[in-house]
This record gives C-alpha cells, sequence and structure tokens, in this order.
C-alpha cells in the first residue's frame, strides 16, 4: 500500500486543483513515461559497461537523469516544457539505439509508443505540438526502414537476436503499460466527470422540478413557459417570526427556520407537490404544475392541513403559528433569469393565493371560492363571509377546519 502510495504521488508531481481531469490525465502520463524511461535505460547502463562501451553507458546515464528532470519541469509546473523533453529525449535515444544497433536490433518497435505519446503527454492546447512529435515519429520511422542497410548492426553482451528479443518485449511491455495507464487514467477522469455530473443534476434537481430539469438538460436554449389549467397554489406564512428574529441570535434564527421549512420541504415531497420558493419567512406550493393532476386541490388541502397540525406540534420554546392561504385555476409557469434561474407561476390564481394567507388568521387556512368548490365535500369547511381583497373587491372565503 506503501510503494502505491508514493508511486502514486510520483507520478501526481505538478497535479494542482486548477486543472481539468483531462489535463491531469496528461500530466500523469509525461511522469509515468519518464518514470519509465529512467527504468528501461538504467537496464542498459551496466550491459553497456559490461561491453567497454562507456560512451553509451554515459549516454544512457545522462538520459536517465534527463528522465528524471522531467519530473522536476512537472513538479514546477512547466507542464509543455515537460511532454517536450520527454518525447525529445526518447527520440534522441531511439536515434542512437538505431544507428549504433542497427534495424535488426528490434530498437524500432519503439516507434509505435512515440506515435501515441504526444496525445497523451500533451493537453489539448498544444494539439499542434503533438501532431509535430508524431509526424517527425512517423517520417523517423520510415527513413530507418528505407536506410535499413546502412546502419550495421553491433551487439554488446547478446548476440543480435537476444538484442532483437530483448528490445521487442521492452518495448511490447513499455506500449502496452502505457495503454493500460492511459485508460486507466481515462476512467479515472471519466468517473470525475460522472460524479462532477451527478453533483451538477443534484444541484439542478435542487433549484427545478425533476420534469422541468430534464426538459432545461435536453434543450437549454429553449424557453420553458406553459399554461396549466388547474393548478392549485398555497401560501403559508410564520406569524410572528420577523419580531422573533430580532430578539434570536443569527444562529438561531436560521436553524429554527430551516428547520421549518426543511419539514414542509419533506411534507411537500410526501404529498407529490412543487415547493416554488421561499420568500423571506414565507413559503409557495403548487399543486397540478409541472406535472398535472385530477386532485390538485385536495392534495394542497392535505399539505396544509399538515403544515397547520406540524406548527401547533412544535415545542413552545419558540412559539410559531402559520397563516395559510390557498387557491386554485389557470397559472403560466416557466424557468426565468440565467445565472440563478428558478421556476414560478405567475398568474390571477397567484395573487389571490397570496391574499388569502396575508388576509387570514395565524394556525388556519384561508381558501378562495375556486379551491373550496373542489374541495368542501371532501374537507369540513367553515365560511368566513365575505371579506375585501385588494384588487378584487369583496370575495367569499372560507376556513378548513
Amino acid at each position: 500500500m506503501a510503494k502505491e502510495s508514493i508511486f502514486r504521488q510520483i507520478i501526481s508531481l505538478g497535479v494542482t486543483g486548477d486543472l481539468t481531469v483531462t489535463d491531469v490525465k496528461h500530466v500523469r502520463v509525461t511522469n509515468f513515461g519518464a518514470i519509465m524511461g529512467a527504468i528501461m535505460l538504467s537496464l542498459w547502463v551496466p550491459i553497456a559497461l559490461a561491453s567497454n562501451e562507456t560512451l553509451t553507458a554515459v549516454e544512457n546515464s545522462l538520459a536517465v537523469f534527463t528522465f528524471l528532470f522531467v519530473l522536476t519541469l512537472n513538479s514546477r509546473f512547466r507542464h509543455q516544457v515537460a511532454a517536450s523533453l520527454l518525447l525529445a529525449t526518447c527520440h534522441f535515444q531511439l536515434i542512437w539505439a538505431l544507428a549504433f544497433f542497427g534495424i535488426s536490433s528490434g530498437s524500432l518497435l519503439y516507434y509505435p509508443i512515440l506515435l501515441i505519446a504526444p496525445y497523451v503527454a500533451f493537453r489539448r492546447q498544444s494539439r499542434r505540438v503533438a501532431h509535430g512529435f508524431a509526424v517527425y515519429a512517423g517520417l523517423a520511422m520510415l527513413f530507418f526502414i528505407v536506410f535499413r542497410e546502412r546502419f550495421p548492426t553491433n551487439v554488446f553482451l547478446m548476440d543480435v537476436r537476444q538484442q532483437e528479443i530483448m528490445n521487442s518485449a521492452i518495448a511490447l511491455t513499455g506500449l502496452l503499460l502505457v495503454v493500460a495507464v492511459f485508460m486507466n487514467m481515462v476512467d479515472e477522469t471519466e468517473d470525475a466527470l460522472n460524479r462532477e455530473t451527478a453533483r451538477a443534476n443534484a444541484l439542478l434537481l435542487n433549484v427545478l422540478p425533476s420534469f422541468i430539469a430534464e426538459r432545461l438538460k435536453a434543450a437549454p436554449d429553449k424557453t420553458i413557459a406553459d399554461r396549466h389549467q388547474q393548478v392549485t397554489v398555497l401560501f403559508a406564512d410564520i406569524v410572528g417570526f420577523t419580531p422573533l428574529s430580532a430578539r434570536l441570535s443569527a444562529v438561531k434564527t436560521v436553524e429554527v427556520l430551516n428547520e421549518i421549512f426543511t419539514t414542509f420541504d419533506e411534507i411537500c415531497e410526501r404529498a407529490g407537490v412543487e415547493k416554488i420558493r421561499t420568500i423571506g419567512d414565507g413559503y409557495m406550493v403548487a399543486s397540478g404544475a409541472p406535472i398535472s393532476r385530477e386532485d390538485h386541490a385536495e392534495a394542497m388541502v392535505r399539505v396544509a392541513i399538515e403544515i397547520r397540525d406540524y406548527m401547533n406540534s412544535r415545542p413552545t420554546d419558540v412559539p410559531l403559528s402559520v397563516r395559510i392561504g390557498l387557491n386554485s385555476g389557470e397559472v403560466v409557469a416557466g424557468i426565468v433569469g440565467i445565472s440563478r434561474f428558478h421556476y414560478d407561476v405567475w398568474g390571477d390564481v397567484v395573487n389571490v393565493a397570496a391574499r388569502m394567507e396575508a388576509l387570514g388568521e395565524p394556525g388556519r387556512i384561508q381558501i378562495a371560492r375556486a379551491t373550496w368548490e373542489r374541495i368542501h365535500d371532501k374537507f369540513p369547511c367553515e365560511s368566513r363571509g365575505r371579506i375585501v381583497v385588494k384588487g378584487k373587491g369583496e370575495m367569499e372565503t372560507w376556513f378548513v377546519s
């Protein structure tokens, strides 16, 4: 576990929080390539020394230090320079190997790695540089194939066949490791993106109804607006909260309001009605929008009763009651805003529901005629008579018992 942790720390050199998940993948691949290059060349140093090839041993040793310097560059956030140095060193080493060993050594098999490496080492912003390294790798490979006879075969402690087998095995292993590491990082990137997508979707669902959120994701540039014929709107206001909040600490004020509204949210969720918004210590709900339902008024009255009963049964250390108003009818609903958009409903029904709440009594549920006509045979109602409603004149209202 400790070794794995150290390895991941090394390949994560230069990874910072401001990098995208895709950029992190490129930095880690560059670090991994530098580690693999240093390890593979280190294997050839003792072979060269044993064959009295001091120059080759020195050259390979310098290349090992160059690969390690790539890690240093990445740790100092010089990502593009690090990737360029890594690939340049690999090309130089391969040219040296082919010129010295000849094409029969199997060193040519390293070129497929160098064809792929630029695209996994460089970020998208450096795609032209990646193309350049890939084209160079292709041309160099073609050159050595065409002029293969011009490079005589040289050997160290092993014959040509053994050299070819060793280089082929190392090249194949290196290619498989690069692909394996890259695919693992692709999987990690996809997992990270999936987690971010899930988090974004969860946040979206906290802001918008699920049905509306799906429409918004499917057509983000399209205006979402609907007319609903049968909707019941509820307004609830916590009576006495404003003067009470002046006496409570800020923390206590928010705790009380959060406890109340969280319970309201749970009640609405169980009933399948849609919370529209909170307005200070006020609470607005719609039933029948965005998804129509035949029992919109009945469902909303049940919600109102549950909210009222909950407020009446709360502990008395912070005594509060609620005033509730309902109205039913046609509304227009849709999304407004850009940076902080929200789902809202508009219309005369909404205005009257707000008046029912404002002109109601603490601990009681006041409804307009449109709601009463839909629920009076299912819930006991008490006529309040006619009251004056601003902008509407006299209206007959009822209290739900």
